[in-house]
């Protein structure tokens, strides 16, 4: 988002909609994506966009945080951690070789 001069507000729409499944599955906290796309709209000059400011960003964010609200992935459920101190993707699959 940083370069662009036009397409901003779909631009921001459209990171948070992807940003605010993380925040729906409690991987990140709201309050810290909308930091950074807000750091994000100031820098590419957005928020001062004659008309526009920060109520719409707000706006937008609001907007896209409620669609993703509603999005068709499931909850995501604990997983074990990996008994052997490294990641289970890293463990053999059957029909591998052993690690």
């Amino acid at each position: 988002m940083r370069g662009l001069s036009a397409g901003r507000n779909d631009a921001l729409f459209d990171a948070t909609c992807k940003l605010g499944r993380y925040v729906r599955h409690g991987i990140l906290s709201k309050a810290e994506v909308e930091k950074a796309l807000i750091q994000a709209t100031i820098d590419n000059g957005y928020t001062a966009k004659k008309g526009k400011g920060m109520k719409a960003a707000q706006a937008t964010f609001e907007s896209a945080f409620a669609r993703t609200a509603q999005d068709s992935l499931p909850q995501l459920e604990d997983r074990p951690k990996a008994s052997r101190g490294y990641s289970a993707r890293y463990e053999a699959r059957p029909g591998s070789a052993p690690l």
